[in-house]
């Protein structure tokens, strides 16, 4: 099982089971990240600090880190802002805000 931290620097990183620390790095133009959960399966999930402050909600999985924003309609009203939990089946919570008011998600894949 891996475990996260955040740097100092404000970038995401993960310890692999030999001990290796791994930077998560930030979604394209952002300046920092969090790593809020983790699975067995080595999906990350937390935020990314992007162009303009906003937080948004993100996965890394395989090498590659993802804007969870990406995976729902664009016109959905959401602006998915933190992942805070993956479980084995890539069921992701966290919290958003849709229509100026947070609430909570639940992405299924």
């Amino acid at each position: 099982m891996s475990t996260t931290a955040q740097f100092p620097n404000g970038v995401a990183v993960y310890w692999d089971a030999s001990a290796k620390i791994h930077s998560l790095g930030t979604l394209p133009g952002g300046t920092q990240s969090y790593a809020g959960g983790v699975n067995d399966l080595g999906q990350i999930v937390g935020e990314s600090i992007v162009p303009g402050g906003i937080l948004h909600a993100c996965i890394w999985q395989k090498g590659g880190l993802q804007d969870l924003n990406n995976l729902i309609p664009p016109n959905s009203g959401w602006v998915l802002n933190h992942a805070s939990a993956i479980n084995q089946a890539g069921q992701i919570s966290g919290f958003g805000t849709i229509n100026g008011a947070t609430h909570g998600f639940l992405l299924t894949p």
